[in-house]
């Protein structure tokens, strides 16, 4: 017991006497992702020390002793988790056409041409911002209806908001032919149907840089540094449960990534609302006056979709 009382003595000593020597460990790191790049070396290091893993010569840093160097962030990008929900949309009136066949024969009859404008919206939520100043936004394709229609939104990572975008789209439907029987009076309501789709998102930010995982147990006591991706892709292959439970598992914030080492804390949502079809409604109006109009069929068809 008293030589554990004397190794804790001697190595707060030592946390004072390191932390002059690199101009004091106790640093305000520049953002989240550098923060939590630093807590991974400190977690790295526990993790070796557990499993009898750590460089011979070396002891664990403490807390306060965590540090990055040679820190750059290389790209930012947004990616879809999960698969895209969609809904059912608004039902919007177009147009109508009566056709009137006072004639013994069938007769079939040309419509007008439909149009409809709509404006198509889509909206960029951040419900978690990475905590990171980057000036520039970053673009993210959210593509729907089995890749038919792409909307571009943007993201802000450094603060939490919703961004709403819209663009003016006109759907055509050409002339239709109807046959309406004899003695028949047909009306042709014409409708476009709209969807809304939604899918959640998550930030990355693929980044080079090295933290603070031990010391050497000689003067003047050199920290060693092992890179982000190294230290990532060991603690999620192995998922060791650290010692410092209050710090939790910070590795799964990050993904090994083509030599690099990616956060993905940030997240967010994408939706969109869309036109999709029109429907062309057919109902008997001959006896409207004494029973009513009865609806004989709904025909879907795909307009032409044209950018104002």
């Amino acid at each position: 017991m008293e030589k554990k009382r004397l190794l804790l003595k001697w190595m707060c000593g030592l946390t004072i006497g390191i932390g002059s020597l690199t101009g004091g460990c106790l640093n305000a790191f520049a953002d989240e992702v550098s923060d939590s790049l630093a807590d991974v070396g400190f977690l790295y290091g526990d993790y070796l020390y557990k499993t009898k893993q750590h460089p011979q010569g070396t002891l664990p840093i403490t807390y306060p002793m965590r540090e990055v160097n040679n820190y750059q962030v290389i790209d930012k990008s947004v990616s879809q988790v999960g698969s895209t929900e969609y809904g059912e949309g608004q039902t919007l009136f177009v147009d109508d056409d009566v056709f009137d066949n006072k004639t013994g024969t069938d007769q079939t009859f040309k419509t007008i041409q439909f149009e409809k404008k709509f404006e198509e919206t889509s909206t960029s939520s951040t419900t978690h911002s990475v905590g990171v100043g980057l000036e520039e936004s970053v673009k993210f394709d959210f593509f729907v209806g089995e890749g038919s229609t792409k909307f571009t939104v943007d993201y802000d990572f450094s603060k939490t908001d919703s961004i709403t975008t819209g663009k003016e789209e006109k759907f055509i439907l050409p002339s239709q032919s109807i046959n309406v029987p004899a003695n028949k009076k047909y009306e042709v309501i014409c409708i476009l149907e709209t969807k809304k789709a939604k899918a959640n998102v998550q930030f990355n930010i693929d980044v080079l840089g090295n933290a603070k995982y031990v010391y050497d147990n000689n003067s003047p006591y050199t920290p060693k540094y092992e890179s982000g991706a190294t230290m990532v892709k060991a603690l999620n292959e192995k998922n060791p449960t650290p010692s410092v439970s209050w710090l939790g598992e910070e590795w799964e914030k990050w993904e090994y990534h083509d030599g690099k080492a990616r956060y993905k804390n940030g997240s967010g949502t994408v939706s969109a609302e869309y036109g999709t079809r029109m429907v062309l409604v057919i109902n008997d109006i001959t006896d409207n006056k004494t029973k009513g109009s009865k609806e004989i069929a709904r025909i879907p068809v795909t307009p032409i979709k044209k950018q104002m």
